[in-house]
């Protein structure tokens, strides 16, 4: 059992993946690691190459030496090498499937979970080689299409030791509060990154985050360091653990490999305390469906279609009004007076009254409408428009 799960245990957190590294278990089906991407290897434009655990594997290029080594101590290393070859590529031009032996200059390790994981706390303990100036070791998750990532730790500042990047990227249409991904928001990434100066990364240190649906926390050795809220990926993804060099920067001196990230634990738990979730959420465009808003708008909630729905009834001081339906992920609109300035028979005032109650008892909601000089109207909703 990893070394933190009681700790954790006490605060509330139900264990999803533990894994102190004590059995040298990575080439077992049941092991929660790969150690590679889904797609093979290496992202393709990196100038190293994350070699298999398991060597039980047919092709014509090299497989390269032990990337991942358990040591006596309990901890495993994740190890960049100088080890030329042609490894092992896989593409798919024209949608063709090929591999290829490409040359790599360098050879490192990756942890990919096989489980994807929605929420929870997230935690490591491990040391990172050269201060975090050299190489780039990394903790994060990932996933794509739509894309989105939080980076728990990144060090990859050549100048700046103990220099703790935190991250996230997410595609616009899941950005701001949105659980059900919005195509025609989408486009570039929103990234939200911070750094901040560390102490010493040297020794084992425990790097945590806290994912929930309306905020990411980070932690250092139990420590809060950050919090984001409002842009909280909605979706699964899958946690990484690797040791890279940034691609945009001249490689690693030969001379200070092979190096190690040192990992004692990696802890996974679900987050029992409660947060409400967003469900939909406007990216502070100024609209629900078509309507748009403005802050004299009266909005009046009421079940003018029956069953166990309510409706959302919209008035504006300027004669418009919507009456707009929450179907699961969007609100959609269902009828408007194209600034008619009339409810059925009503003409309507911005000093009126509404009220919205199923005032015949069968079943759906009607309008009171009552106007400051005595008129008043009961009005029903008939499934396309309003009748006096």
């Amino acid at each position: 059992m990893a070394k933190a799960s009681q700790a954790s245990a006490a605060a509330g957190l139900v264990a999803l993946l533990e894994d102190d590294f004590s059995v040298a278990n990575l080439s077992d089906p049941a092991c929660p690691w790969a150690t590679g991407y889904p797609w093979g290897q290496t992202l393709g434009n990196d100038p190293y190459y994350y070699t298999s655990y398991n060597k039980a594997f047919q092709t014509s290029c090299s497989k390269g030496g032990v990337n991942h080594v358990y040591a006596s101590s309990g901890t495993l290393k994740l190890t960049f090498k100088h080890e030329p070859g042609n490894y092992e590529v896989w593409s798919w031009p024209g949608n063709v499937w090929t591999k290829t032996c490409n040359p790599y200059a360098f050879t490192s390790a990756m942890l990919f979970s096989k489980q994807a994981f929605l929420y929870g706390q997230f935690e490591i303990c491990c040391k990172i080689p050269f201060s975090g100036t050299k190489l780039f070791p990394a903790f994060w998750l990932w996933a794509g299409d739509p894309y989105r990532e939080i980076d728990i730790f990144e060090f990859e500042d050549p100048a700046t030791p103990n220099n703790l990047l935190t991250n996230i990227h997410i595609d616009k249409g899941l950005d701001f509060g949105r659980t059900h991904y919005d195509p025609g928001k989408s486009g570039p990434l929103n990234d939200y990154g911070d750094k901040l100066q560390l102490p010493d990364v040297s020794g084992f240190h425990v790097y945590a985050m806290q994912w929930r649906p309306n905020s990411v926390t980070w932690l250092v050795d139990g420590v809060p360091v950050r919090i984001l809220a409002g842009h909280s990926p909605p979706r699964e993804m899958n946690l990484i653990i690797n040791l890279a060099t940034a691609w945009w920067r001249p490689p690693p001196s030969v001379n200070d490999l092979p190096a190690a990230m040192e990992i004692d634990y990696v802890n996974v738990y679900r987050i029992t305390d409660p947060e409400f979730l967003f469900h939909w959420g406007n990216a502070g465009d100024g609209k629900i469906a078509l309507w748009n808003l403005n802050v004299s708008d009266r909005l009046i909630p009421g079940r003018f279609s029956g069953g166990s729905r309510t409706q959302l009834l919209a008035l504006a001081n300027n004669g418009w009004a919507h009456v707009m339906r929450w179907d699961g992920s969007s609100w959609q609109w269902m009828w408007g007076n194209n600034g008619a300035n009339k409810i059925a028979l009503w003409m309507m005032k911005p000093s009126d009254r509404f009220f919205a109650g199923d005032f015949n008892g069968d079943g759906r909601d009607e309008i009171l409408a009552i106007a400051d000089n005595g008129w008043a109207h009961l009005m029903r909703w008939d499934g396309s428009s309003w009748q006096w």
